[in-house]
């Protein structure tokens, strides 16, 4: 199905992601129909983006 190495998808959505934050534009803008697009659809419907970032806040409080 797909060939991109999963932490390669990761990658690519946490920059678009910082893209989004930096420029303060809308998670629409992002380009769609890409294998990125994709899977940022649907990991943040099964709410495995929330969990990522709940988990990146947690491992950033535990480093301070």
């Amino acid at each position: 199905m797909d060939r991109a190495p999963k932490w390669d998808i990761v990658d690519a959505i946490l920059y678009v992601m910082r893209q989004v934050v930096s420029k303060g534009l809308s998670y629409r803008t992002a380009p769609t129909g890409t294998q990125v697009h994709r899977y940022h659809v649907q990991w943040s419907k099964d709410g495995t983006c929330k969990r990522a970032a709940e988990r990146l806040i947690e491992m950033v409080r535990e480093n301070k």
